[in-house]
């Protein structure tokens, strides 16, 4: 009789077991056609489908994060247009660029960039949109918006933005001047060091590109590394220096940094709350490339 029980306690485990690797299976497909329609901006139908791969697996913390921060987002972008506290709109409007930008989703990420330029125009509104510009390849567009501020005792960022845009529209020697004037210290912030590695990446100084991004590597937290070594060996900016010896040996750099309480989660820079979070707004310290996008697509509300 004892082991006729067992055998009963053995099937019930099997079949326990399969019914969990079923649902297991279910959600992980659920999700990929999540992540799918999330890449064609399909908010509502990529936020019903993450809630089911969480529901079919609870204890998977990335499908439980990406349905929660999608689900805030279908709502952010329901809510934007009726929103009529201006600094409330900025914060919602910065969030949506920020959780575009991390999600490759650029064409949305002009259109919110355009509103807020539109409403502020200044000069960090200004690179937001040029950023943005840069990634859909619309480089004459980017010049435009960034030239008027040449003028205007521009910050070394937006300087390394615009020269980015000139050596693209093949007009490499006004962006030297750029160079000459624009100082990036060991202890500049991150998205600065970015841009300067591009620039001077685009310029052929291939031993100052490598040492800045080295700097930025070491600055950013070990669980968003990966994901920004992978941003720049593909982003054409840096072909110059993909494939050689020296850029696999600056892949290899480690964080130099400690994680954060919420830089270990989903994505801050596509958390659509990112802009109220007391680590991202209003503060002074340096700014920290985001998961996808280290040129500085998170732009929280200073």
């Amino acid at each position: 009789m004892k082991m006729k029980w067992v055998a009963v306690l053995l099937c019930l485990a099997m079949s326990v077991a399969l019914t969990a690797s079923a649902d297991s299976n279910e959600a992980k497909n659920l999700f990929d056609k999540g992540k799918e329609l999330l890449s064609k901006a399909d908010f509502e139908g990529a936020a019903k489908t993450f809630a089911e791969a969480s529901a079919k697996d609870p204890d998977n913390e990335d499908y439980r994060g990406q349905a929660q921060i999608l689900s805030r987002v279908v709502s952010v972008r329901k809510n934007l247009k009726e929103e009529a506290d201006p600094k409330r709109w900025e914060a919602m409007a910065r969030a949506l660029h920020s959780y575009y930008c991390t999600n490759d989703l650029y064409e949305e990420a002009k259109k919110v960039d355009q509103q807020l330029y539109s409403r502020l125009q200044n000069e960090e509104t200004a690179s937001m949109l040029a950023e943005t510009l840069l990634e859909l390849g619309d480089n004459k567009k980017a010049e435009k918006t960034l030239k008027p501020y040449m003028s205007q005792d521009p910050s070394g960022y937006c300087q390394l933005l615009y020269g980015i845009t000139l050596v693209r529209l093949n007009k490499s020697d006004q962006a030297h001047d750029i160079l000459h004037h624009v100082k990036i210290a060991d202890d500049s912030d991150a998205q600065l060091r970015f841009q300067g590695a591009r620039l001077n990446a685009l310029m052929g100084h291939s031993e100052v590109a490598l040492n800045l991004l080295t700097g930025v590597f070491e600055s950013i937290p070990p669980s968003r590394l990966p994901q920004i070594k992978e941003y720049v060996s593909a982003n054409k900016d840096f072909s110059s220096l993909v494939g050689g010896k020296k850029f696999a040996a600056v892949l290899q750099t480690k964080s130099k940094v400690s994680e954060s309480k919420c830089s270990g989660g989903t994505s801050c820079g596509g958390c659509p709350s990112a802009s109220s979070c007391s680590s991202a707004s209003g503060s002074k310290t340096t700014k920290q490339p985001t998961k996808d996008c280290p040129s500085g697509h998170d732009h929280s509300s200073k």
